[in-house]
């Protein structure tokens, strides 16, 4: 047996969100050809979100600024990349005020490992579409993930998802509000075609872009199907990927059992350490009920299961999203980046004329999701040498500086 140590993190959304780490070991089985890795997040909301985003939104679309309009109307439809705005309005000497909640329809692409996906999600919580094209057969094939064949195969099929997820939805290009791209952590391979594509399509036809953070999609899902879910919450974020080839019904039965087995023995460590790590939110937050399993495990029953008993017994709700949205997919990076567009937080179109063999995309193989406490500080051998960009907390609360 090896033991895998792999570190957590905390995030900021702003002031609406906060990610609290818990650190999480697994035990895998090299035999197994297994490998795993967790996060648990605390998600804290900050008591006074709702002041400072009422302040922020009526400074919110940095392309019109209104003060007064004749016509509320009138400036709903001007407005149409918002989601949430304080109107001012003088309507034949009758002036007044109020926060009108305009849709938006994003367009997430995924592509940070050995999917290609793409999805168009509205601000209401509607699934317009979705797309995901597989590379089940190269899993197989190569016993894994292969980067560069799986980049070719992003190549080959991106164009065609996205044209898809148009299609699906009835949408014309010009209906969309913003394009999500991940743009970490995953195979830098793969995420520069799915940022290449977002970028192409973003500048064409004038749309904000927003930049996503792969595991924070797979937290925020939750929000999407469970409108119930407010903050604070904890999440646990699994993934395993173990493939299985084309091999004799006495090999695959070995390969089953070792499977369970380990199934077995991860579960119960899971078990053990959110119990813990329960324990230890609620004395920073009591206000917490629900706990979020998120990522490709959690589509797995046993492992709801097991985990349902665990929240049961600290009072909490346990919320899982479909497994169709626990594996990577669009709809998750369409909904994140509604989330962050809601709040202000996208960066403009690209240049239509942009030339892609002269531009620095901003990819982040290695990009942790926030800052890790002291208490529950670990180190994965991996990351001691690697490029690691800067957490997605820091970046966020040096980009609410800036514009305090």
């Amino acid at each position: 047996m090896m033991g895998v140590s792999f570190p957590l993190a905390s995030v900021s959304l702003l002031s609406h969100l906060r990610f609290i780490p818990i650190p999480i070991t697994a035990s895998a089985s090299a035999s197994a050809s297994a490998s795993a890795s967790s996060w648990l997040l605390l998600c804290l909301r900050n008591g006074s979100w709702r002041r400072k985003h009422a302040a922020a939104v009526t400074k919110w679309d940095h392309r019109h600024h209104y003060s007064s309009f004749a016509s509320h109307s009138l400036l709903k439809q001007r407005l149409s990349h918002s989601v949430a705005v304080r109107i001012r309005y003088d309507n034949g000497g009758s002036g007044g005020e109020e926060e009108a909640v305009l849709m938006s329809t994003v367009l997430g692409i995924e592509t940070s490992c050995d999917d290609t996906a793409a999805a168009i999600v509205c601000s209401d919580g509607r699934i317009l579409s979705e797309v995901v094209s597989s590379q089940t057969d190269l899993l197989s094939r190569y016993g894994g993930v292969a980067p560069k064949m799986a980049e070719e195969a992003h190549l080959q099929v991106i164009d065609q998802v996205v044209q898809q997820a148009l299609e699906n939805a009835n949408l014309k290009e010009t209906d969309l509000s913003a394009v999500a791209v991940t743009i970490g952590p995953g195979l830098s391979l793969c995420l520069r075609v799915g940022v290449q594509k977002a970028r192409r399509f973003a500048g064409k036809f004038r749309l904000p872009i927003i930049g996503v953070h792969h595991m924070e999609a797979h937290a925020l899902v939750a929000r999407l199907v469970h409108k119930e879910l407010e903050f604070p919450f904890l999440a646990l974020l699994i993934s395993e990927k173990n493939v299985i080839s084309s091999i004799d019904c006495e090999d695959r039965k070995a390969r089953a059992d070792i499977a369970a087995s380990f199934q077995r023995v991860a579960v119960l460590h899971l078990e053990e350490r959110c119990e813990r790590a329960i324990e230890w939110a609620l004395g920073i937050e009591p206000s917490i009920t629900s706990l979020v399993i998120s990522g490709g495990v959690a589509s797995n029953q046993y492992v709801r299961l097991r985990l349902d008993d665990v929240v049961e017994r600290n009072d909490l709700q346990l919320v899982c999203p479909p497994p169709r949205l626990c594996t990577d997919n669009g709809v998750m990076v369409a909904w994140t980046g509604i989330e962050h567009f809601r709040l202000g937080r996208f960066d403009p179109p690209p240049p239509e004329d942009e030339q892609e063999d002269t531009v620095q995309f901003d990819l982040r193989p290695r990009w942790p999701l926030g800052e890790e406490y002291a208490e529950g500080r670990s180190k994965a051998r991996s990351l001691k040498r690697a490029r690691v960009h800067p957490s997605l907390t820091s970046i966020i609360q040096a980009s609410v500086k800036l514009h305090r």
